[in-house]
């Protein structure tokens, strides 16, 4: 049954490569938007790969598949695309943009509680990442595409240091290609991960520095990114509640075209956040409420991008 899924597959593969390339689009656009920086890159399971795995799920079953449907349903990362994030503290806004972007069929967050009680002969927490598995929206699909919205997608979101890090253990721990590992070695893959969490660190250090820069400078802002993260260390909710975004790239060009870029201008424009709406939306609704003349010129910037 392995060796016919797997010829099966091999005819497939292509459409599972095209599926997990949109998702991958529409990810990395809607990161880009939010003022995200992030590499997104996608992939369809190898064929040598995939007849590994379902060697080792049929013994972890203790009983063989029966028919495709079963492997379908138990092998959920055919199509995958992995989300790098340059700043570890970006997670919880990729989530929110995930989740709204696609079916969420279900997610998961690492380290889980299972992962500790393992974790007899480690001293740092390991793999952090938040995966999805999903599917594409039938309505962001043209008619001749909706098959692709039938395929379940897998995507990982993690930094790009502990990315790095979960391929070096993956291949020489969980799938160790040159024979087991001794306890030294697995020392030193744990010493390594305590220095990708220190990584971590650094990076959400470097984006408080970016974040202080771009408020103290005074000057316009230099891409929309920069606009991102002075609107996030600037704008205080009204609730506990986390905010979000919005179109920082459509936010940024009407700023520039009204002659309001920069933090020492934006600051004063941004009120009490309702977290129920982007960040991006609240400050064009003041600034419009205040200059309706400018009301053409926003609308110029949402032709320019949303066109």
């Amino acid at each position: 049954m392995i060796d016919n899924f797997v010829e099966r597959y091999s005819r497939e593969v292509e459409h599972f490569q095209e599926t997990a390339r949109r998702c991958a689009a529409q990810c990395e656009e809607a990161l880009k938007e939010n003022g995200i920086r992030a590499i997104t890159t996608y992939r369809a399971k190898q064929l040598d790969r995939l007849k590994e795995k379902l060697q080792q799920r049929a013994a972890e079953r203790g009983k063989p598949y029966t028919n495709h449907e079963q492997i379908y349903s138990d092998i959920v990362d055919l199509a995958g695309v992995r989300v790098a994030l340059y700043f570890p503290g970006d997670r919880t806004e990729a989530k929110r943009i995930i989740r709204n972007l696609y079916e969420i069929v279900k997610e998961k967050s690492f380290p889980t509680n299972s992962d500790h009680s393992k974790r007899t002969e480690k001293v740092f927490s390991g793999y952090a990442a938040d995966h999805f598995r999903v599917r594409l929206k039938e309505e962001s699909l043209a008619q001749e595409d909706k098959k692709f919205a039938r395929n379940q997608i897998e995507i990982q979101v993690a930094s790009v240091l502990m990315h790095a890090w979960a391929e070096v253990e993956h291949d020489l721990a969980y799938k160790p290609l040159t024979g087991q590992l001794s306890s030294n070695e697995y020392a030193l893959l744990d010493q390594v991960n305590g220095l990708v969490l220190s990584g971590e660190v650094a990076l959400m250090l470097l984006q408080k520095a970016i974040q202080s820069r771009v408020a103290e400078s005074g000057k316009p802002f230099g891409n929309h990114y920069e606009l991102a993260a002075f609107l996030f260390d600037t704008a205080k909710p009204s609730t506990g509640k986390p905010i979000f975004m919005g179109r920082a790239d459509v936010l940024l060009d009407f700023l520039n075209r009204a002659g309001l870029s920069g933090p020492d201008v934006v600051r004063p424009l941004i009120r009490d956040i309702d977290p129920s709406r982007s960040i991006a939306e609240q400050v064009v609704d003041y600034i419009l409420s205040q200059r309706p003349e400018l009301h053409v010129v926003y609308q110029k910037s949402r032709m320019h991008f949303l066109s």
